[in-house]
């Protein structure tokens, strides 16, 4: 999360888009006709009655303590924080507050908590309760406040600065504190370390001016009143490649990792966990933003505690260096992939990469980066953190700015990610000093093409409501907030003279009035139908050839040819997956003879079948083939989800002549005009001699001298005899064999 931002929300678009495993709208969802339509419920500013330590507020987490919800805030400029229980957000209310002067906690004796300048504030649980973690620009601080019971007060349990080391009130016994990376903390994120014997909760601190991240251990932490408890820094990774070695013999240490990585200006981070190329297990990583390399940059968090106890560490860490915090490895060693800059490797809107969020949908993994100086964002996949297939370039799914399309990007600076039932939505804040500030509300659930749901700004009045937004001047941050009926968005503004020092309580869903327009998900079909994914799950065999599986999931797919001969018969099948219904599906079109560019415009060939009608429609401009097509309906055909559906289109071509190498494009189109087009480059090529017409019996004259001749059958005609005997093809496929044959010439009719 970011420091500055602002709220928005596009008009009249629906939020509850119910996508279950076979993304089928459950029937309760439609009973209650639930959409999104934003309105303002409440709001605070700096100053009310319990609200007067948020000057400046500039980040936002929420916790549940028992059936509680809470949520916490850091207050920038009155060095505090703030906890407020949202268990009804029209209504929400003050609970408790700590600041730097406070005096309570552990660490008061020592001078009272490190809050200077907090920035940004986490949650989290441990075997021992409940917690914040909070970071501070001024302090260079990580500061642990208890909120075993918010109700009555906030204390300080132990923090780390960059001046005084670790602290528990003073020095944690026995700890070495060494060189942290806290100068100017920026952003704090919380992972499960499961590398190694130290299982449990760990924070990773980025600093804009440390140029670095750094670790922290949270696994013994406990309430204020406890003295066996203890938090330990691990290791870090600056942008010039050095790590400070904590444990064993390189205790206290500085060590080069490697080259320079794009790490000036550290600024917001996210954890996820993925599968290593080097390993093969599933170890936790970090994508953390660099605002001023304008950049971003993959992490390895394996073993960050440097624990002697990881046998994989110990006998790989001083050689091969597969442990820390360092570039993700893939099977040969150090990735060159996991980072890009502004401008290089396809990546052009990361200036001011300033926030990113992670999230899984089905077994991918995918990031989101937000940039306030291009008023932008980009969507990349993360399942392979080294990037090893086509680089990071490959990675990056799409990008959008401040446009017609997402009208509230300017100064985008903070992005929550948060999902309804499986789908993922998310949240944006825009800070912009000379335009319109908001929050966007953006549909994950294609990351190849994110859609606008809704936006809100400030002095914005909704349709049908006299109350318009306020209190969103100067968004910083925002959270998703789901009471059990309703979804909301949780807005933090503050940081400059114009700004509102405010928290802003906005409901993203409703019941359905006569006068909304169409719901995507729910009364809209937004998503085009599928041969890549069903659902969030990649689709294997979404297309075949002659029944072997070709690789579907990009775009444009680099392939093996595979040959077949002329009169043979080539069987193609599109396995085609449309999360509102198989019913949704209005035609799927094959694309081919295209030896040129991978691109359907420049097909000679083309089979368009209706999935509606069951009609064929054949463009062959060099007539090379004859063709038909069938479909069938196929249920759960992975044998793990009995609701799942899908339509398999096959086409069956006979080619009489040679073909060229190919690419082929498989186009899925549904009724609401929503498509996905697939390449498959240089697929297939068709050898042999082209079926041309053959006397049947008749006179030839050869020099002058009368022979007869005996008529010769095509191999591909008796290949088609056999086949319609044996049952491979329907008696339809053969009738229009025998068909060409006669308007060929190769039979006449008498």
């Amino acid at each position: 999360m970011s420091q500055y931002s602002w709220f928005f929300v596009n008009k009249n678009y629906l939020l509850f888009a119910i996508l279950a495993a076979a993304l089928i709208v459950p029937v309760s969802y439609v009973t209650a006709d639930i959409y999104f339509g934003a309105s303002s419920i409440d709001v605070i500013t700096d100053g009310d009655t319990g609200f007067t330590v948020i000057n400046g507020v500039s980040s936002i987490a929420t916790f549940v303590n028992g059936t509680t919800t809470y949520a916490i805030v850091a207050g920038y400029d009155d060095k505090a924080v703030l906890a407020f229980d949202i268990t009804n957000p029209k209504d929400i209310s003050s609970i408790a507050s700590l600041s730097a002067a406070a005096n309570g906690g552990l660490a008061s004796t020592y001078g009272g908590p490190a809050l200077d300048g907090v920035r940004n504030i986490e949650t989290f649980t441990n075997a021992n309760g409940t917690f914040a973690v909070a970071v501070s620009d001024f302090d260079d601080s990580i500061q642990i406040i208890d909120l075993s019971d918010p109700t009555v007060a906030l204390y300080t349990t132990h923090n780390y600065t960059l001046a005084k080391g670790g602290q528990i009130g003073g020095n944690e016994a026995g700890s070495n504190s060494g060189i942290l990376q806290m100068n100017g903390a920026y952003d704090v994120a919380i992972f499960e370390n499961t590398t190694n014997s130290r299982t449990g909760p760990m924070a990773i601190v980025s600093s804009h001016l440390g140029d670095g991240v750094q670790v922290f251990d949270l696994r013994a932490i406990k309430a204020d009143t406890e003295t066996a408890s203890h938090m330990y820094n691990g290791l870090n990774y600056t942008a010039n490649g050095h790590n400070y070695c904590q444990g064993g013999a390189c205790q206290g240490a500085i060590i080069s990792q490697g080259d320079r990585l794009p790490l000036d200006g550290a600024a917001g981070l996210a954890t996820f966990t993925a599968t290593s190329k080097y390993s093969g297990d599933t170890i936790p990583y970090v994508i953390v933003t660099a605002h001023t390399d304008d950049a971003i940059q993959v992490l390895t968090l394996r073993d960050p505690m440097n624990s002697s106890g990881n046998n994989f560490c110990t006998l790989k860490h001083q050689g091969g260096h597969a442990c820390g915090i360092r570039a993700p490895l893939n099977a040969t060693g150090v990735s060159p992939y996991a980072n890009a800059t502004d401008g290089t490797k396809g990546y052009n809107l990361l200036n001011g990469a300033i926030d990113v969020d992670t999230w899984t949908y089905g077994a991918e993994v995918y990031g989101i980066v937000v940039a306030d100086v291009d008023d932008s964002f980009i969507i990349l996949e993360l399942t392979d953190p080294s990037f090893t297939t086509g680089g990071i370039s490959a990675a990056q799914l799409s990008n959008s700015t401040d446009n017609s399309l997402f009208t509230a990007l300017d100064g985008a600076n903070s992005v929550d990610v948060f999902k309804i039932d499986t789908r993922p939505y998310a949240l944006i804040t825009s800070n912009a000093t000379t335009s319109i500030n908001g929050v966007t509300l953006v549909d994950l659930y294609d990351p190849r093409n994110p859609q606008p749901v809704e936006a809100v700004f400030d002095g914005q009045l909704k349709d049908g409501d006299d109350i318009s937004f306020s209190g969103l001047e100067g968004a910083n941050d925002v959270k998703h907030y789901f009471d059990g009926q309703y979804h909301y968005a949780i807005v933090v503004s503050g940081g400059s003279d114009t700004a509102d020092d405010a928290i802003s309580v906005i409901r993203l869903t409703g019941e359905r009035t006569a006068s909304v327009s169409p719901i995507c998900g729910l009364t809209k079909d937004c998503s085009p139908p599928s041969i890549t994914k069903h659902g969030g799950t990649a689709t294997p065999d979404g297309f075949t050839i002659n029944g072997a599986n070709i690789s579907n999931q990009d775009k444009y797919n680099d392939v093996d040819t595979i040959t077949s001969n002329v009169g043979s018969l080539v069987t193609l099948k599109a396995r085609v997956y449309d999360d509102f219904s198989l019913n949704s599906i209005e035609s799927v079109i094959l694309y081919f003879d295209m030896p040129g560019a991978a691109d359907w415009s420049y097909s000679n060939a083309s089979i368009k079948y209706s999935a509606s009608s069951g009609t064929v429609t054949i463009g062959d401009d060099n007539n090379l083939f004859n063709a038909d097509v069938s479909s069938a309906v196929v249920t759960n055909p992975y044998g793990d989800d009995s609701s799942l559906e899908l339509l398999d289109v096959t086409f069956k071509v006979m080619f009489n002549g040679p073909m060229d190498t190919s690419h082929i494009a498989v186009q899925s189109i549904d009724d609401m005009g929503n498509y996905q087009i697939i390449y498959f480059k240089d697929a297939l090529e068709v050898v042999g001699q082209s079926t041309s017409a053959t006397p049947t019996a008749g006179e030839d004259t050869i020099n002058d001298e009368v022979t007869q001749t005996v008529a010769s059958v095509p191999d591909w005609v008796k290949n088609t005899a056999g086949w319609w005997a044996e049952g491979q093809i329907s008696e339809g496929e053969f009738v229009n064999a025998i068909e060409h044959l006669v308007k060929t010439g190769t039979i006449i009719i008498i």
